[in-house]
């Protein structure tokens, strides 16, 4: 795992953000998610630059939307949103919680 996710997954881990139980590498379908919580069938991504490339975006494009049509959410966050603002990543992620 990249720092970022280490952080995030520190974060998170327990149950620690809204009782919400998250999964580390998570498969789904064809595809490995970083995270997953089952109970929302919420995907969350930590991308690093790679995934700034042309290539890489349409490649991104491709996997959320294959996974969109399996009733999965996805949600993307960049390794700087994580490192640098975690407590707003954290306020974006319960955004996507049930009221």
């Amino acid at each position: 795992m990249t720092k970022a996710e280490v952080k995030f997954w520190l974060a998170v881990k327990g149950r620690k953000v809204g009782g919400i139980k998250f999964r580390r590498q998570h498969s789904l379908d064809w595809y490995i998610v970083d995270f997953y919580a089952a109970q929302l069938k919420l995907a969350v991504e930590i991308d690093g630059d790679i995934h700034d490339t042309p290539e890489a975006i349409a490649k991104d494009q491709q996997r959320s939307q294959h996974l969109v049509s399996l009733g999965v959410r996805v949600i993307r966050f960049t390794n700087d949103d994580v490192l640098d603002n975690l407590p707003g990543v954290l306020d974006r992620l319960r955004g996507h919680f049930p009221s």
